[in-house]
């Protein structure tokens, strides 16, 4: 079974607009930033509460082909435009992931992909993140 990619929008909150602006990494939660400028700054806080399993920030020019899958998948080329924001379903790192383990459930986990001006930001979690209007 292949990967299938969704357009991750948890949030009415939360429009296209929204980009990656700030990633905080804790031993007790993981805190993603989003932020809109025009017309006026907002900021929104993805709260991952000790739920995260794996996170990696990845330069956005290694990972070509994901832009190739997006591509394919949306049939648009500017993925920031419409908000950058995925959930993976049949995930091959979450698979990657459960076999180094030894002990994970792939069934209970979810693979977020946030994409920003420069970098791609992948989180494995048991959960959604909590979501809150911070400015």
């Amino acid at each position: 079974m292949e990967e299938k990619y969704i357009r991750w929008k948890p949030s009415p909150i939360i429009t296209d607009d929204y980009l990656v602006e700030t990633i905080i990494y804790r031993p007790e939660e993981t805190i993603v930033i989003l932020s809109i400028i025009e017309p006026e700054k907002k900021l929104i806080k993805l709260n991952f509460k000790d739920s995260v399993v794996l996170h990696r920030v990845c330069d956005e020019g290694v990972r070509q082909d994901l832009y190739k899958i997006l591509e394919n998948t949306f049939h648009e080329r500017n993925h920031i435009k419409y908000g950058g924001r995925y959930l993976v379903e049949n995930s091959k790192l979450v698979k990657w992931l459960v076999k180094e383990s030894g002990c994970l459930d792939g069934s209970e986990l979810k693979h977020f992909i946030l994409m920003g001006d420069d970098d791609i930001f992948d989180v494995v979690s048991h959960s959604d993140p909590d979501i809150e209007v911070v400015k």
